[in-house]
């Protein structure tokens, strides 16, 4: 009496996995692709001046501090964790740009942390932009144009 009801259990997991194995691969080779923004929108995320007239605060949540120190570095603080992903904070050489295209990584953000980054070369006498990036998400989450003038600050 066991031994057919294994036999046919046998036929239909047999069955159940021929069928539903190929429709799981061809179920994941139709999926779209996930949706990258490039550029991030104008009026999205626009830079607040810091309430020391010193640097910038990204709008990120929560905010995100940079101020120039010497020597062409920057110091970075967060008051906490930062929302997004694997966050990487990037200069970009032209003030108008909002892309990864040009753009230089100063290394990865931790939240919490006061963390210095220093400028590539000649950045601390041209106008650029920084860019806060997730990794995990591959987007932009905020940008602060980064004039000259502040950059070479001590």
């Amino acid at each position: 009496m066991i031994r057919p009801l294994r036999r046919r259990h046998l036929w239909m997991i047999s069955a159940m996995a021929a069928i539903v194995a190929p429709l799981y691969l061809a179920g994941l080779a139709a999926r779209p692709a996930p949706a990258v923004q490039k550029t991030l929108p104008t009026g999205l995320a626009e830079p607040i001046a810091d309430a020391s007239g010193e640097g910038v605060e990204l709008p990120t949540k929560p905010p995100i501090r940079v101020r120039p120190v010497a020597d062409g570095a920057l110091e970075v603080a967060a008051s906490g964790f930062v929302e997004g992903a694997d966050l990487l904070l990037y200069w970009a050489p032209a003030e108008g740009t909002r892309t990864l295209a040009n753009a230089h990584l100063l290394g990865a953000l931790r939240g919490g942390e006061r963390q210095l980054f220093d400028l590539p070369v000649g950045a601390a006498t041209a106008p650029g932009v920084l860019i806060v990036y997730s990794l995990g998400h591959g987007e932009e989450l905020a940008y602060a144009p980064w004039p000259a003038s502040s950059a070479s600050a001590p």
